[in-house]
């Protein structure tokens, strides 16, 4: 499934406190953009990313697969927090690299992403194709009793 992130997402990965702070940032800073622009910005480079997979169909601009949307809040969470008055943290950082890195193996058919419009894996899990080759031996009516 492709979707463009949003504010939704970010929260997953920036505390609320870190999330006003870039918000009130925007808001008196000129140039800093707000985290609508900062979600389109980092959706953009993803598909930088997958624009160099001839394998996969992208989506509607904006858009990225949902396997990428947590990858992209680490690599933005670094953006957000180096423009507010709070240090980044070596755990952050180190999210930051693994997140490019996924970007690049999605590039390369390492890490498989989900192409725009492709059915999703998970929604036919389980599922069981019934066959039959023969006709039914006895109706219910035959079975009445038994």
């Amino acid at each position: 499934m492709w979707s463009a992130p949003d504010e939704e997402d970010l929260k997953l990965s920036l505390s609320e406190l870190e999330l006003e702070e870039y918000a009130e940032a925007a808001s008196r800073k000129p140039g800093t953009e707000t985290t609508a622009g900062m979600l389109a910005r980092g959706a953009n480079y993803v598909r930088g990313f997958l624009r160099a997979n001839p394998t996969i169909t992208l989506g509607p601009a904006g858009t990225i697969p949902a396997s990428l949307v947590a990858p992209l809040m680490d690599y933005l969470c670094v953006d957000a927090i180096k423009r507010i008055p709070l240090t980044v943290s070596d755990e952050r950082r180190e999210a930051r690299k693994q997140a490019i890195q996924t970007f690049r193996d999605a590039s390369k058919g390492v890490f498989l992403v989900e192409s725009y419009g492709a059915d999703d894996d998970a929604s036919n899990a389980g599922h069981a194709a019934l066959a039959s080759s023969s006709e039914p031996r006895f109706t219910p009516e035959q079975l009445k009793g038994l």
